[in-house]
């Protein structure tokens, strides 16, 4: 099912999305979707098999694709986050931030609940400030 929403959307606009994918023996073992623009190659999603994992072969791919790129005089944008293998690849780093603007209290209700939701995702118990508790 997700090979063809792949074929789909490389279908819908052609040209601009691009899959490159690493195979052994016949079988996908690293593949990584990108959308292509005149400037640069964004890689959206990557994946590899685990059972090759120690290989690196989404390493191996992303060479392949830093080539390809190169030869065409694109930038090659790896999208956001920072995961490690980024690290070893790109010159520069740059950070992504997010602002949300509440304007009622059903809002303010919403991004206080989803914060601490997230909080305790993250550590396992909801973190509250000192203003959120009601003091005696």
């Amino acid at each position: 099912m997700y090979r063809n929403f792949l074929v789909a959307t490389q279908a819908q606009v052609p040209g601009q999305i691009q899959s490159f994918i690493l195979r052994l023996n016949d079988e996908t073992i690293s593949a990584v979707l990108c959308r292509i623009s005149k400037l640069r190659v964004e890689c959206v999603i990557a994946t590899f098999d685990p059972a090759y994992g120690k290989y690196g072969p989404g390493q191996l791919l992303l060479e392949d694709i830093l080539k390809w790129a190169f030869e065409r005089r694109l930038d090659c944008d790896f999208r956001f986050g920072n995961e490690p293998y980024k690290q070893s690849w790109a010159p520069s780093t740059s950070e992504a931030v997010n602002y949300e603007f509440v304007n009622s209290l059903q809002g303010a209700a919403f991004v206080w609940l989803k914060d601490a939701l997230l909080s305790a995702r993250r550590t396992g118990t909801p973190q509250v400030s000192s203003q959120d508790r009601q003091r005696d």
